[in-house]
């Protein structure tokens, strides 16, 4: 027979069962958010992702990784020089596993990959350019010079360089500097120590040659990507190319 205090009874009942059903609900929506968030920040401390391209820089995938190859992608000489020496191409291997990455060799031309021997090519060899037997590029005449590169049987690719010839004669007083191309966007001033030999912004200096220490200033403009031109008192130095030639503009 069913009375008022058995109605009161079966609604804190139903009340305790809702509370705990709320309480059970919420717990299991907890662990389920711990749960991503431990497996999202596993996966971020090892990323699996090969880098986009960019200005001299290309990635290959490869195995458990990708090849990166860099280089610089203008080259520059005076009007007076017959030709300008390009070493700026290299190739490496990144592996998503730093275990494996330990084990990862590159000797001379060849790449050692989990077990697997790959060999290294370069070739050049047309209007532009041509490969020399010491491993640099000599360049022939301004244009878009065409390097290739094989890496084992089935990897290859090609990457360009911007051949210029600037309007400038090494040894030009500094005025004909400003006259022609202009002031330049940044400059700054070096000075190597007698007996020292250093390279500063891809331009190598030696003072051992002529047993003195050497003063510089090195000019870096906009319009001419990667470019360094050193300057001394007696005129025009040299020019070269380096990566880092807008980092204070």
């Amino acid at each position: 027979m069913w009375t008022p205090a058995m109605g009161r009874l079966g609604g804190k009942m139903r009340k305790i069962v809702f509370i705990y059903l709320l309480c059970s609900i919420f717990l299991l929506n907890s662990c389920a958010t711990n749960n991503k968030i431990s497996t999202s920040s596993s996966k971020s401390n090892k990323s699996t992702t090969i880098p986009d391209e960019k200005d001299g820089y290309k990635y290959i995938g490869y195995d458990n990784g990708y090849f990166i190859i860099s280089w610089i992608p203008y080259e520059y000489k005076f009007s007076n020089e017959d030709y300008h020496s390009y070493r700026n191409v290299t190739t490496s291997y990144h592996s998503f596993d730093s275990e494996e990455q330990k084990n990862i060799k590159h000797e001379g031309s060849y790449f050692l990959i989990n077990g697997k021997t790959l060999k290294l090519e370069y070739k050049a060899d047309n209007e532009f350019n041509e490969l020399n037997e010491y491993g640099s590029y000599r360049f022939k005449k301004d244009g878009l010079a065409t390097i290739y590169i094989q890496i084992g049987d089935s990897i290859t690719t090609e990457i360009q360089i911007n051949q210029i010839t600037l309007p400038l004669s090494q040894y030009d007083k500094k005025d004909s500097l400003i006259e022609k191309i202009g002031f330049a966007d940044f400059s700054k001033s070096n000075s190597i120590k007698w007996p020292d030999k250093k390279t500063i912004d891809g331009i190598f200096y030696d003072t051992t040659k002529k047993v003195k220490d050497i003063y510089v200033t090195h000019y870096f403009y906009k319009k001419y990507p990667y470019l360094c031109i050193s300057y001394d008192l007696g005129g025009l130095y040299r020019c070269g190319t380096t990566r880092n030639w807008d980092k204070n503009f």
